[in-house]
């Protein structure tokens, strides 16, 4: 462990990560503050650790209390008075894509190809989604999970990344074959809720199969399982 004598050690190992990264920009002190958090989880001394964090927190361009969050660190106020759950749409297959490629963010490239439906009504977690997969396209480079939610805050989605990280925490103990399954499964949820909506707006005012246009019957027969929008003859 890093004890008394380690200031100038921890004071050498930040100079080279910096040094090491492109500082300038954000994908480089997403990289820097990565690299750096082996180095705060080695401190003991709770003054030092403090310090330390403080200046990594600077030198990264975030506040302490992210740096923290991010290095899961945990303050005895926040142990003291636990936050209030923060609302969930369980259902919303948007914020589930969006959490499992934020676990594993190389898993996006298998979105660039893909034509993601548009929601259906105003979601923080579906405008996140399509930012992410459009701007990493452009980007065309691997990114970290760092990387990813520096990203997604520049971009001015930081509040919906927020509430999403306690399940992308949890996701990342998983592999990333397992986290491209849970990607593909959230992908056709997101496609079957997509499909009963179509057939919903098709049936409006049609009480029976015949009275769709042959399109919406076509469609309708590849509904997935469910409450059925129009009840067959």
């Amino acid at each position: 462990m890093l004890g008394q004598a380690a200031i100038p050690l921890s004071t050498f190992a930040l100079k080279e990560l910096s040094e090491h990264a492109d500082m300038g920009s954000a994908e480089g002190r997403a990289k820097f503050l990565q690299e750096a958090k082996p180095l705060v989880k080695q401190v003991s001394a709770p003054i030092l650790g403090l310090m330390l964090r403080k200046q990594i927190a600077e030198l990264g361009g975030i506040s302490r209390a992210e740096l923290e969050e991010r290095f899961e660190f945990k303050s005895a106020r926040r142990e003291l008075v636990p936050a209030a759950a923060s609302p969930r749409r369980p259902s919303d297959p948007y914020a589930k894509l969006l959490e499992r490629v934020l676990a594993e963010p190389k898993l996006v490239k298998v979105l660039w190809t893909v034509d993601l439906p548009a929601p259906q009504a105003y979601s923080s977690e579906a405008n996140a989604l399509l930012d992410f997969v459009e701007e990493s396209r452009a980007l065309n480079q691997e990114l970290t999970v760092a990387g990813a939610i520096e990203l997604m805050r520049a971009r001015g989605h930081g509040a919906a990344v927020h509430a999403l990280m306690p399940v992308v925490h949890d996701l990342q103990r998983l592999s990333a074959e397992e986290l491209l399954i849970e990607v593909q499964g959230a992908l056709e949820a997101l496609r079957a809720q997509a499909a009963r909506s179509r057939v919903r707006d098709l049936a409006q005012g049609v009480s029976s199969p015949r009275d769709l246009s042959q399109e919406g019957r076509a469609l309708l027969s590849r509904a997935p399982t469910g409450e059925p929008a129009v009840k067959p003859d």
